[in-house]
């Protein structure tokens, strides 16, 4: 059973109403969590909901650095 704040965050996302600025604060609390992929559902709201904001995607990429899934081929030519 999901922490009562993810299920919080779900919800919201889930919600047809919620807005930018909502979705946006829910990001927000989504990268403050330990368990970040648990809550990447969060982020991924944002982004597909309002794909022209530059927040959602920035949340977006700082989910995925914090998740090491930005492993594409630059940085494996770099050796890093």
């Amino acid at each position: 059973m999901p922490p009562p704040r993810t299920k919080e965050l779900v919800a919201l996302t889930e919600d047809p109403k919620a807005s930018e600025p909502e979705l946006r604060r829910a990001g927000e609390l989504a990268l403050q969590s330990s368990d970040l992929e648990g809550r990447c559902g969060s982020l991924q709201a944002f982004a597909r909901r309002y794909p022209e904001s530059i927040d959602a995607a920035l949340q977006e990429a700082r989910a995925c650095i914090g998740l090491d899934w930005g492993s594409g081929p630059m940085r494996r030519s770099t050796g890093r």
